[in-house]
């Protein structure tokens, strides 16, 4: 086995990997080789190693988008005044850039790619909805053309495109476990094979170039996710491997999607996951806090649930407010709220476990890393009665420290924090 760095430069961050089927030769990279705080894209020639600089960015843009052809064409540029984001796009590589639509700071609005027209995008966009849907927008004055698909609990999520023809087949929505509405229906029987023939939660990873044979992977909760090969001529699945096979010796618990009302009237999709053997009652518990916190916790298999459960604890996992992926709403609501109203999320959550019943309340303990031990560290300082210990993985104590020790290639993302954390100077 050859290796070979097609990124060789110290110091320099590589980002934003874009691959096409019609150039099997060519990779197109972010670079910050040239400013530390902003990502050029680079065209490497995956045979020779040799790099070109392809696109230079202004300094505003986090990200780039090719068309069918492999040319990038379209970008999003980040406002560090306001925290707007802009949708530009050009006509042709040597073309001029030109801005066809903004949105301010309350919205999500995603790339996905060029449509096979090349003429319109695919976008995930909240614009005019609470949830993120996916539509598809004119490239030349971003109206939108159609929507495609969307689903009244959630955003939108990953797209399954025909890397041949660029166009979106399917599209997955995760409320409590992933689903998928499929907009083609060459691809239907095989979608619903896939949902049949494991219990799973998948993903397609690749497929050959007759689209014959798909590479899947399927997510469980209390094991590791299997690789499989689907022939979708003779409609069977076979399995390749799994991930971890460790795992296969033990067995492991359930990780359960359940919902948790607030005091104030939202609900919170959330992972309960009970340990084996033991009276499913009154049990210590652990709260396991998500960093971000602009994240989700998602069903499938969680290495630290499992390790407690494991030691005879209950774990719950709660999408507080300001998670994504459940609507802009839900999102923002968590705006200045850190130690707040997001950490009154995670009481209720607390609360909700002991009134069922699954918790002890003198047996309860708060852990997360990231924004989960700042979590931990609010919880064990405003609600010391809720909580017999905590533990707190790289959380920070302080917010104005943490902002001024963000990397320079944060800098198109540190107005938005600002604006959601508060302006802690």
């Amino acid at each position: 086995l050859q290796r070979k760095d097609l990124t060789p430069f110290e110091g320099v961050r590589a980002q934003n990997i874009v691959l096409d089927r019609s150039h099997p030769n060519e990779m197109l990279v972010g670079l910050n080789q040239r400013d530390k705080k902003v990502f050029d894209m680079h065209r490497v020639n995956l045979e020779t190693g040799e790099s070109k600089l392809d696109t230079q960015n202004p300094g505003d843009v986090q990200g780039w988008e090719p068309d069918p052809a492999f040319v990038i064409r379209a970008a999003i540029a980040a406002n560090q005044t306001d925290g707007s984001q802009t949708l530009r796009v050009r006509d042709a590589a040597a073309a001029p850039w030109r801005d066809v639509m903004s949105w301010s700071d309350e919205e999500s609005v995603s790339l996905v790619g060029f449509a096979p027209d090349a003429k319109s995008l695919y976008l995930e966009t909240s614009i005019g909805s609470d949830v993120a849907k996916l539509v598809r927008v004119n490239a030349s004055n971003g109206k939108t053309l159609e929507t495609l698909a969307s689903d009244p609990r959630c955003d939108a999520g990953e797209a399954e495109i025909d890397q041949a023809t660029h166009r979106v087949q399917a599209v997955a929505f995760t409320y409590g476990r992933r689903e998928w509405k499929v907009l083609d229906p060459a691809v239907k029987s095989a979608f619903e094979d896939l949902a049949k023939l494991h219990p799973g939660d998948f993903i397609v990873t690749s497929r050959d170039r007759k689209d014959q044979k798909w590479i899947v992977a399927h997510v469980v909760d209390d094991g590791p996710v299997q690789t499989s090969i689907y022939d979708r001529k003779n409609r069977k699945l076979t399995p390749l491997f799994v991930n971890q096979p460790e795992l296969e010796k033990y067995v492991l618990c359930k990780r359960d999607a359940v919902t948790i009302p607030t005091r104030d009237g939202l609900t919170m999709v959330s992972y309960l996951t009970l340990p084996k053997g033991v009276p499913q009652k009154s049990l210590p518990m652990v709260l396991l806090v998500h960093g971000g916190p602009w994240g989700r916790d998602v069903w499938g298999y969680d290495s630290q649930a499992q390790w407690l459960a494991n030691r005879g604890y209950a774990v719950l996992q709660p999408n507080f407010r300001a998670s994504t992926g459940f609507g802009k709403k839900f999102l923002h609501l968590g705006d200045k709220q850190w130690g707040a109203t997001m950490q009154d999320d995670l009481t209720d959550a607390v609360k909700w476990a002991i009134n069922q019943g699954y918790a002890d309340p003198k047996r309860v303990a708060i852990m997360g890393g990231s924004y989960g031990g700042y979590a931990t560290l609010a919880g064990l300082t405003f609600t010391p009665e809720l909580y017999a210990c905590g533990v707190d993985i790289v959380g920070p104590s302080n917010l104005k420290t943490l902002l001024e020790a963000t990397p320079p290639y944060w800098a198109t993302m540190r107005k938005m924090f600002y604006m959601r954390m508060g302006d802690v100077d």
